[in-house]
């Protein structure tokens, strides 16, 4: 039923002013019921009182709420994903060269060491990222990194 209608309805049975704003303040747990409204809003729905306690409408919330949170976990997976596909493999060809630039020769002693320490800087924040999610998460990716 439309909120419009439910409104008019619960107006029609209990004298009060409801609207459909109305409706959707309570429906969102944002307006308190009287217990008034809930016997006209009982009435029009056909239901009993109790199928309208705070718990079901809390369990509505809290199942919203968490469907909410499962969307929000998923974006932010994909995120992760997309940042990883597109940095790691990045980093490990940087490293790579780096490597080659050190075994070439070309480099002093002290720019050796200072891109050693870098080498390894790199390769730790590789594997802390890595160990920080599922290894599902990574499969793929490093299998197109190969």
């Amino acid at each position: 039923m439309p909120q419009q209608e439910l409104a008019r309805q619960v107006r029609e049975r209990s004298g009060h002013k409801w609207s459909q704003a109305t409706v959707w303040s309570v429906e969102k747990g944002e307006r308190p019921l009287r217990f008034s409204e809930a016997i006209a809003l009982a009435e029009v729905l056909n239901c009993k009182l109790d199928d309208l306690m705070a718990r079901d409408w809390s369990q509505r919330r809290l199942q919203e709420a968490l469907f909410s949170l499962q969307f929000y976990l998923d974006r932010a997976a994909d995120a992760v994903a997309d940042v990883h596909s597109d940095a790691v493999p990045l980093v490990r060809q940087a490293r790579l060269e780096a490597q080659d630039r050190v075994s070439s020769g070309e480099l002093d002693e002290r720019a050796k060491a200072e891109l050693r320490y870098w080498i390894s800087l790199a390769g730790d924040r590789l594997q802390a990222v890595e160990s920080q999610f599922p290894r599902e998460v990574w499969h793929g990716v490093d299998q197109e990194a190969s």
